[in-house]
């Protein structure tokens, strides 16, 4: 997708440095097809990854701590990098849209001048700098204005479309950017309840080394004791036994 988002640059870089309106219409319907293939990729992988939330709730449900966390990882992981990708190619279609406003509204501008109206030698480096005028007089030039109003036109077409991508885009980059926010909570309550387990465990380890010595204390004072009492039976056996 990164590969294709680039290339789309490049016809777009090619589109804006073209020396006419209508030398490049291959241009524009690559840009065109390209452009919605963009944004139906962009489309379906946002479909799946929404369809691996849904399986990732049914596992919550059947309580399988392991595999939810892996299925938030990898979904997290996943929905940074649609993220990062969609607001590269929002970027690469505002600044299209920018430019190919700017130079239509350039190239406007001097057709509004030069219709109806004598041309200047301004007039006439404006126009030559699009290639939008051959040397020509009375019907000729007004016939090639009015050719060149109509590409504008086309341009405007193109404009409105592009538009509609970016529409389509905020939608998917709106609700990606929300599941970026809802995967990292979950994976920090996630990494929150990993560290509560651990501090158990060492609680609990702590606890049962504790257990482990008094016991061994308890075992050697049974010792002691028993060999108190066996003291104290032998030294009443001798004393029985030498006043006997």
């Amino acid at each position: 997708m990164l590969s294709a988002v680039k290339e789309l640059v490049s016809l777009h870089d090619r589109h804006i440095m073209a020396t006419t309106l209508d030398d490049n219409l291959d241009d524009d319907q690559e840009i065109e097809l390209q452009t919605k293939e963009l944004t139906q990729l962009f489309t379906l992988c946002h479909r799946q990854l929404s369809q691996l939330v849904t399986l990732k709730r049914r596992i919550q449900m059947d309580h399988k701590t392991q595999p939810e966390k892996l299925m938030s990882n990898v979904i997290s992981s996943l929905a940074r990098s649609l993220q990062d990708l969609s607001l590269m190619f929002r970027k690469v279609q505002s600044q299209y849209l920018n430019e190919l406003k700017a130079r239509d509204e350039r190239i406007r501008g001097y057709l509004n001048i030069t219709l109806g109206s004598e041309l200047t030698a301004d007039d006439v480096a404006g126009l030559a700098e699009f290639d939008l005028l051959e040397p020509a007089t009375g019907d000729q030039t007004q016939m090639l204005l009015a050719e060149n109003t109509k590409a504008v036109e086309q341009r405007e077409q193109e404009i409105t479309q592009i538009v509609r991508s970016i529409h389509e885009l905020n939608e998917i980059f709106r609700d990606v950017a929300q599941l970026v926010v809802d995967q990292g909570t979950l994976v920090d309550r996630i990494d929150y309840n990993v560290e509560q387990t651990q501090l158990r465990v060492q609680e609990g380890l702590g606890q049962l080394t504790k257990a482990e010595a008094h016991q061994k204390r308890d075992k050697k004072l049974l010792v002691i004791f028993i060999l108190a009492c066996l003291v104290m039976v032998l030294g009443t056996l001798l004393i029985f036994t030498k006043f006997t």
